[in-house]
């Protein structure tokens, strides 16, 4: 959906789809062809001014901010996440959650955790989930190893 949330500007909004469609792509391949981006983010946004605190909700729009004008910083260009190429969005989500600054990681991984169930609950996500037998071969095995 393409219309801007109430709850934050424009700006803010294009910021976002640029953040989050980096975060949770379509993944064609694995049969996701949906996107956070394809989904009503607006929605969601205006839904989460309604239920969440009001400084958890500053905090979110704050994480965004930094996110959106970190690409300078990150990968030394300039600009801001929505004027970027895909690839280098990649990059600039890749240092910014591998930095060795804890609050740096933290804001990357908040974006993740808050907008994660968001992005599972998509009706095309839920029937591929509902639909697969899951393979054991690529399980992990969590138990001792065995010795040889």
């Amino acid at each position: 959906m393409t219309a801007s949330p109430k709850a934050i500007t424009s700006i803010e909004y294009t910021w976002a789809r640029a953040t989050l469609g980096t975060i949770y792509p379509a993944c064609p391949e694995a049969g996701v062809t949906q996107g956070i981006t394809d989904m009503d983010l607006a929605a969601h946004i205006d839904d989460m001014d309604d239920v969440l605190p009001c400084l958890t909700f500053f905090g979110l729009r704050m994480f965004l901010l930094i996110i959106a004008l970190s690409p300078l910083f990150a990968i030394g260009k300039f600009g801001t996440m929505a004027g970027l190429e895909q690839k280098d969005r990649d990059a600039v989500i890749g240092r910014l959650g591998h930095s060795n600054i804890y609050l740096v990681r933290q804001m990357v991984m908040a974006l993740k955790a808050t907008f994660a169930m968001f992005f599972a609950g998509g009706e095309e996500l839920q029937a591929i989930c509902r639909s697969q037998e899951p393979n054991r071969a690529k399980l992990v095995s969590l138990g001792r190893k065995n010795a040889a």
